[in-house]
């Protein structure tokens, strides 16, 4: 299954295109709805994943938005690991209670890091509390998509194993 990620700032526009996709993550922070327009698009389309990046948002609405998302019923929540370890807590709580998937992700927009350092990122998201990881990074190589895809191997590997302890 395909993911699109939306950051439609159209509102209207913002549901033909989740009309169009079967799964969406919607970037809160770019799109920069209402609550109530969030409620509106997670009643809607539930088979939504909802972040809400705070380096471009404010905490308190990041937290917010991201809490109503998930009580509402979304079935994925992403919190950036840069996210301070207390808001990764209450998100990850809220979304336990309610049966949304909690997903912790490791964002480099400017490249692909060793393959190491893609590791550390993934033991440090499920040390956090993550149900799934996320990685995204910048490729401009072949090599580099081939670090990234080695980490599904990598983590096969390590299932059943206490990745907090690695």
């Amino acid at each position: 299954m395909i993911c699109v990620s939306v950051q439609e700032k159209d509102f209207a526009r913002c549901k033909e295109i989740l009309a169009s996709c079967q799964m969406a993550e919607i970037r809160g922070d770019l799109c920069n709805f209402t609550d109530a327009q969030i409620e509106e698009l997670v009643e809607e389309f539930p088979n939504l994943l909802y972040t809400h990046r705070i380096a471009t948002s404010s905490l308190d609405k990041a937290l917010r938005q991201m809490t109503l998302a998930v009580k509402k019923g979304v079935k994925y929540v992403d919190v950036e690991i840069e996210a301070p370890k207390q808001m990764s807590k209450r998100v990850r709580n809220v979304a336990h209670k309610n049966g949304t998937v909690f997903i912790r992700s490791y964002h480099d927009f400017e490249g692909t890091p060793s393959v190491d350092v893609l590791r550390t990122h993934v033991v440090k998201c499920h040390y956090h509390g993550a149900d799934m990881v996320k990685i995204a990074t910048m490729a401009s190589s072949q090599e580099d998509v081939e670090r990234v895809l080695s980490l599904y191997e990598w983590c096969e590997g390590m299932r059943g194993t206490d990745m907090e302890n690695l």
